[in-house]
């Protein structure tokens, strides 16, 4: 994306963590319902076996991430009124041995594009979930932890990592993410200094964009991806776009289905459990 085109995307707030900041965890969470201990989500220090089965639980709690989605969504400025919105594409995936689920996001906001990548974990260490936002407008990786909602129909992050922008003034960004029905409602808060917060929110829905062509055994097998420019119609040009953001959305989650296939086929091959590699690369024991 060039320089001109990331300028034209902050003013609309649609700058999820470039324009993120703020001095106070509280006020950056002001949107966000009290979150309770679950089960799945604060295992403590049991046995092996009930850490490892607590630790799987918390991450099937996340199933209903899972998919394409479409998105719409609208940014607020501090007094709460809507600057702009955008649309947009995603989709979310277990990866690494379904250790991290992984989403990609895409978002259109007029000609201008912005991708953003978020990884999902849960440390049973802590006993709460872990989230690693990166996106395109920002040299920083946001840093979360995450606890279920009251209720248990969503998750609420708050920042676990200091996020100062480059002239020492404290960033703050509050998340979180409810599921209504089929759909997943998400908020974002973000402030800067002592500044009001100022609030993105997305919703998504199930995709109604075809799934990528696939081959035998789930192969993707590439896709037609194309904008044809309708010179002097701008709305035909946004729906174009919307277009192949959607057929690529769909080619990723194609091939990380496949690869997810192929790694779990592989696994478990040999007829026998896996080596135990937890020594190497001196990585956890």
């Amino acid at each position: 994306m060039t320089t001109a085109a990331r300028a034209a995307l902050r003013p609309t707030a649609l700058v999820l963590a470039g324009a993120a900041g703020g001095a106070a965890l509280a006020a950056a969470l002001a949107l966000a319902p009290a979150v309770q201990d679950r089960g799945a989500a604060r295992p403590g220090h049991g046995s092996a076996t009930e850490v490892e089965a607590d630790t799987k639980a918390a991450m099937e709690a996340l199933d209903r991430l899972v998919g394409r989605w479409d998105i719409e969504g609208q940014a607020l400025d501090e007094s709460g009124a809507v600057v702009g919105s955008f649309t947009g594409n995603a989709h979310y995936s277990f990866t690494l041995s379904d250790n991290f689920l992984m989403g990609e996001t895409t978002l259109l906001n007029g000609g201008y594009v912005l991708d953003q990548v978020d990884y999902i974990g849960f440390s049973p260490g802590l006993g709460k979930y872990t989230h690693v936002m990166l996106t395109e407008l920002d040299k920083s990786m946001i840093f979360q932890h995450g606890e279920w909602i009251a209720g248990g129909d969503g998750l609420v992050f708050a920042m676990a990592a200091p996020l100062d922008s480059p002239d020492g003034t404290p960033r703050t960004i509050g998340l979180q993410y409810v599921f209504a029905g089929k759909d997943v409602d998400v908020t974002m808060t973000m402030q800067q200094g002592v500044a009001a917060p100022r609030t993105v929110r997305m919703r998504l829905t199930p995709s109604k964009h075809p799934a990528a062509p696939t081959g035998a055994g789930g192969m993707p097998t590439g896709g037609n991806v194309r904008v044809v420019q309708q010179q002097g119609d701008p709305a035909k040009m946004r729906a174009e776009m919307q277009q192949a953001m959607a057929q690529m959305t769909a080619q990723r989650q194609a091939v990380q289905s496949y690869f997810n296939q192929m790694s779990g086929s592989i696994d478990g091959s040999a007829g026998s459990p896996a080596p135990d590699t937890s020594g190497l690369f001196g990585g956890p024991r």
